[in-house]
């Protein structure tokens, strides 16, 4: 096997490298078991479910790039391929990103995947053309049964290409939701969906900003971590009543100053052992209408916001703890006016911790 030294190299400047035993003296690497250059280009790439770049440094791609020998070697090791990360900004090349996502599914052989597919929101502008981003579903359909860890953030009208019965016997992790609102549900083909019912080890799941629960069904019944961005006081509850096995949730809740409707109570969660109430800076939310209407024996651990008066969460924390009869070992407020004595109302939580709003 002969290869092309470059002559930029300082200790190469001037000669011509023929015999084989030179080459191995110049690059020991170059000797070294394929296994074991395998093993060491699996170890080059961010760890597994990390997904690295389609192309630059820390891409499979690069060792590809440096000699025929290490793309050989590099094209015959599946786990450099099995996690994937696309950004489809459509001033991109889609059909390259494509052709991407193909090629690298093929070469994951029977790895389990990490996979990224992620199309920007645009609220105040018409999508671009984009070319057909249900492709990019398709082509990951006749894999999806190898799929662990997912990242899908889309338009709403093509998601439809996942719905149904499909089995992922693998996944346990998924961000997920529309890359924007979802159009008028009066459509027949922008009616409910149900996504990933079939999916017996999901128990972890992060809620894009654009996620409505009334639109998209998931088996709320058996995750375990929830995260879930911009939801309504409505439909935090609606979440909470279904999924009862909940352990950790984390819910960023929006207000709905002008239009109320009527607020479900949950059902006791003896799973719950940490609760995270968070709210953006422009939101009407009151964080009292979803603690008011949970009763969760377990909780250990809970961060709220003083979205309204501090004496108003006072006496929704006692309700709450009374009625729970949890015993609390943390409580964290956030964005308050330090007006409200937490810790002695409160003595029988271990550590109280309170976070003046900004500029208090």
């Amino acid at each position: 096997m002969r290869y092309a030294v470059s002559c930029q190299h300082p200790d190469l400047s001037g000669q011509t490298i023929e015999p084989e035993h030179n080459i191995a003296d110049t690059y020991p690497v170059l000797t070294l078991p394929p296994e074991v250059v395998s093993e060491i280009f699996v170890n080059f790439l961010p760890s597994y479910p990390e997904r690295p770049p389609p192309s630059g440094m820390f891409s499979p791609i690069l060792l590809c790039q440096v000699c025929r020998h290490w793309r050989d070697i590099a094209l015959s090791t599946p786990p450099l391929w099995r996690a994937i990360d696309l950004d489809l900004q459509p001033t991109k090349s889609m059909h390259w990103m494509l052709h991407v996502l193909r090629t690298w599914l093929l070469r994951s052989g029977d790895c389990p995947l990490a996979i990224s597919l992620r199309y920007p929101a645009h609220f105040h502008e018409p999508r671009a053309p984009d070319l057909h981003l249900s492709e990019f579903l398709y082509a990951l359909l006749p894999h999806i049964k190898r799929l662990e860890h997912l990242e899908l953030i889309m338009p709403f009208e093509h998601l439809h290409a996942i719905q149904g019965d499909i089995e992922m016997p693998l996944l346990r992790h998924l961000t997920f939701g529309p890359s924007d609102l979802p159009p008028d549900a009066d459509e027949p083909e922008y009616a409910v969906l149900t996504l990933f019912a079939n999916a017996p080890q999901l128990a972890h799941v992060v809620l894009a900003d654009c996620f409505v629960p009334a639109r998209l069904f998931l088996p709320w019944a058996q995750l375990t971590h929830l995260e879930g961005c911009c939801l309504y006081e409505q439909e935090c509850m609606a979440i909470l009543c279904a999924a009862d096995c909940l352990v950790e949730c984390t819910l960023t809740v929006c207000g709905l100053p002008d239009y109320r409707l009527p607020i479900p109570a949950a059902p006791p969660q003896p799973h719950l052992r940490r609760l995270t109430l968070l709210c953006t800076q422009s939101s009407d939310a009151n964080h009292t209408a979803v603690l008011d209407r949970v009763t969760l024996p377990a909780l250990r651990t809970l961060q709220i916001a003083e979205t309204g008066s501090g004496a108003a969460l006072l006496r929704s924390l006692e309700a709450f703890i009374e009625r729970s009869g949890c015993v609390l070992e943390s409580l964290r407020i956030d964005m308050s006016s330090l007006d409200t004595n937490y810790r002695a109302a409160l003595p029988s939580i271990g550590t109280v911790l309170c976070r003046a709003a900004c500029g208090l």
